[in-house]
């Protein structure tokens, strides 16, 4: 596993120490973790030069070059440039950097950077499961269950909080008791059913393709496309949608990946993306 590290702040020390350390900046307590040694972890480290006010098509190039590869991407993000990263939090680990701490020294960065990778591991052990994969891969602003809505807080907004772990057991577990065959024993798959009454299950054909193109789409419409709170994912399965009528007619109003409203009257079946993309 690869995992980028980004730095984006306005603090000169903080830029040049991950910059002259970048090798240094994993403790090495982390490689001997059961989780990174059985994965092989490598790391790499990336620092967005300092510009003032970030670009976005800056913004967009860097982040595709920090994802270039990647397994995994972790951005720490000072408060200065914490506006410009609200659209990436659903594709990437971005950390706030703490404020208040005097100068930079190894401890603090050390400490930094051995919490997140905590908090990455707990979510990676849940991505690398191929049950609980697809339920983090739910198209976020489609599938409407307030359990998804929580998980969605958790590993954006709150995924610094302690307890990471154990939340998300709890969350995906919620989540699971959604999987169900359909009635009359028609098949054996088991999908997972939202509160509109559609049944999501996690295609392996890989006939369709993703658009991203800006526009119609936004920048982070790449970005979403291929990672999911930090992870890559397969950018060319996506889910198929139905109901459990028979023959199936899907007919309703579902968000894309850039938030336009596609409504769709009875349809046979739909394919909709981890992003949203339809």
């Amino acid at each position: 596993m690869k995992i980028s590290i980004g730095l984006v702040t306005q603090s000169n020390l903080l830029r040049t120490y991950f910059t002259q350390y970048r090798h240094k900046i994993v403790p090495q307590e982390i490689f001997s973790r059961d989780y990174f040694r059985n994965v092989g972890v490598t790391f790499s480290v990336r620092v967005l030069p300092p510009t003032g006010r970030i670009k976005v098509a800056e913004l967009d190039g860097w982040l595709k070059r920090l994802a270039q590869d990647s397994d995994g991407v972790i951005i720490f993000v000072d408060d200065h440039h914490r506006n410009c990263f609200s659209q990436f939090d659903d594709a990437y680990f971005i950390v706030d950097i703490p404020t208040g701490h005097e100068g930079v020294t190894q401890n603090f960065v050390h400490k930094l950077v051995t919490i997140t990778l905590r908090q990455f591991e707990a979510l990676s052990k849940n991505f690398d499961e191929f049950r609980t994969h697809k339920m983090l891969l739910l198209p976020l602003d489609v599938f409407s269950a307030n359990e998804l809505r929580q998980l969605r807080l958790r590993l954006t907004t709150n995924k610094m909080s302690s307890g990471l772990g154990f939340d998300l057991q709890q969350l995906l577990s919620q989540i699971g008791q959604r999987e169900r065959p359909k009635s009359g024993g028609r098949y054996r798959t088991r999908y997972l059913v939202d509160d509109r009454g559609f049944w999501y299950h996690y295609g392996k054909e890989v006939h369709k393709r993703v658009a991203t193109g800006v526009p119609p789409h936004r920048i982070n419409c790449w970005h979403n496309s291929r990672f999911r709170f930090g992870r890559r994912y397969d950018e060319l399965r996506h889910f198929n949608v139905d109901n459990d009528s028979d023959p199936t007619k899907v007919t309703g109003t579902f968000q894309d990946c850039h938030g336009s409203q596609i409504s769709v009257k009875s349809a046979s079946h739909l394919g909709i993306f981890p992003n949203g993309h339809q």
